[in-house]
């Protein structure tokens, strides 16, 4: 049953995905295919090795929120907390 629901709307209640993944692609369009399948599609991030502007810009230009390896356990729980306020939030709506 859990593998028909993956692809149900609102199934996913965050993401966080590498910036770069295999094949050239990147968490960015990992990002855009699966908001649409999300309960709040605020609730994403990228993980990066890479310092840089580009990253950076990319991520914004997304609004998605950035981390940078390795991460930091606060800042992870600060995400996921922030997440779950957003879910409830809108449940309450």
């Amino acid at each position: 049953h859990l593998k028909a629901k993956i692809g149900e709307a609102g199934f996913f209640d965050a993401v966080l995905v590498d910036f770069e993944l295999a094949n050239g692609r990147t968490g960015i369009e990992v990002i855009r295919k699966m908001r649409p399948r999300m309960i709040h599609p605020d609730n994403v991030a990228i993980l990066t090795a890479k310092a840089g502007s580009d990253t950076e810009l990319r991520a914004s230009e997304e609004s998605v929120e950035l981390f940078h390896k390795p991460i930091d356990s606060v800042a992870l729980k600060s995400f996921l907390q922030k997440c779950q306020r957003r879910i409830l939030a809108q449940a309450a709506e």
